[in-house]
């Protein structure tokens, strides 16, 4: 009787193995709904029915705990777990192997072959190895050596982060004063005004040939200092027309400290006379008095400039221009009225324009007259002819061997 009760009582508690046939946290139903049937597992803290006899056991009541295993990112010691990376376990060199164990790494003893030079057991400095697995005394051996401005054992910091950059070197920042690449200047500070600026970009400075608001001026490299008219190298107004200092050096007749013309001294410095009183001043191009805008051809206007005219070299044919050279020159082709001259091939010869003949065709046959109004090929040109001489000696003189008609004496 004791003895049967106790196999009740067995059946009734739901049991949780460690061994074969469940994992952990699997609970075994009780079989009560079979008779005969052996109890059965369950895998989600109970709730689901057990298996195992000719009629399944009812499952064992709900758990509260969740399911845990290798890989759910959480390290469990007393399931032998040395690490768990979740969804990265299985990757190489440093890693979680999918089964939770540590992976191959510095100080396993074992040297890894693309990853390290050396490997004594452990990640210690100053055995020989260092604790990265590098040959001590090098760069990358995570000591600062002589020589070195860090090392970190990476040493891949890129310029302007915090941290070591290749070769063991502090990487560049803005600001470091020294200019890196990509910078256009660093000064220590780049503050900017004329100097260096944010971001070490060259702020605007005296010399960039861009005038700021503390400027006069800035013509950028043809600043100067002591030059008329002229920018200095502080970037301040040289001497110049219209600073009311006279400066007869620089051609500068008046200086009424403005660059205003009609006002007696005119935009460039020269002295204005009155416009009207017939008398031509200062900058006056002309000045006919009363006359002053009344002639549209050859006159003067009431500002005391030219107006159209021979000579201007514009071709004003609504005034009868024939040609305008420019000039006022008789002999060139173009009239002191600016009508067309006679020219080579008129039939007349003239001499004052530099012609030899015109015979009006000038097509250079012998004895005749040639293009340009040059002697065409001739007897006493030096030159014979056998066509129409029997010599030519150069010259026309008679009883000299060869006659002024170029026939043999």
């Amino acid at each position: 009787m004791r003895t049967s009760l106790i196999t009740l009582t067995l059946l009734l508690v739901p049991l949780t193995l460690t061994a074969t046939g469940c994992e952990y946290n699997e609970t075994i139903g009780s079989g009560l709904d079979g008779e005969g049937g052996a109890p059965g597992c369950t895998t989600d803290c109970g709730g689901k029915p057990g298996t195992g006899g000719s009629d399944p056991g009812t499952g064992g009541a709900a758990g509260a705990a969740p399911h845990t295993f290798c890989g759910d990112g959480v390290v469990q010691p007393e399931r032998g777990e040395d690490c768990d990376f979740g969804d990265a376990n299985g990757s190489d060199y440093e890693g979680c192997t999918d089964r939770c164990q540590l992976g191959p790494r510095c100080g396993d003893g074992v040297i890894q072959s693309g990853y390290e030079r050396c490997d004594d057991g452990n990640t210690k400095a100053g055995d020989g190895c260092s604790p990265t697995c590098g040959d001590e005394g090098d760069c990358g051996d995570a000591i600062v050596q002589e020589g070195e401005e860090c090392d970190d054992g990476v040493n891949e910091t890129e310029y302007g982060a915090f941290g070591c950059g290749p070769n063991c070197r502090i990487p560049g920042y803005c600001g470091d004063a020294l200019v890196q690449e990509g910078e256009e200047c660093d000064d220590g500070e780049n503050g900017g005004e004329g100097g260096c600026g944010p971001g070490c970009l060259l702020d605007s400075f005296c010399g960039d040939g861009d005038a700021q608001g503390w400027e006069e001026c800035d013509e950028g490299p043809n600043n100067r200092d002591g030059v008329y008219g002229a920018c200095t190298l502080a970037c301040a107004l040289g001497p110049r027309c219209g600073d009311g200092v006279l400066q007869e050096e620089a051609g500068e007749e008046c200086d009424d400290g403005n660059n205003d013309d009609l006002d007696g001294c005119s935009s460039v410095c020269l002295i204005e006379g009155v416009c009207g009183n017939g008398l031509r001043e200062g900058s006056e191009a002309c000045d006919n008095g009363s006359d002053n805008g009344q002639i549209e051809y050859g006159g003067c206007t009431v500002e005391c400039a030219l107006t159209p005219r021979c000579g201007d070299g514009n071709l004003d044919e609504v005034f009868g221009e024939q040609c305008d050279d420019g000039n006022r020159t008789a002999g060139d082709g173009c009239s002191i009225v600016c009508t067309l001259e006679t020219a080579c091939g008129d039939g007349v010869v003239q001499t004052d324009l530099g012609e030899d003949c015109d015979d009006g065709e000038n097509d250079g046959g012998y004895g005749e007259c040639d293009e340009g109004c040059v002697l065409g090929p001739h007897c006493g040109d030096g030159i014979l002819d056998p066509e129409y001489e029997a010599c030519d000696d150069g010259g026309l003189e008679p009883r000299d061997g060869c006659s002024p008609e170029c026939l043999l004496q």
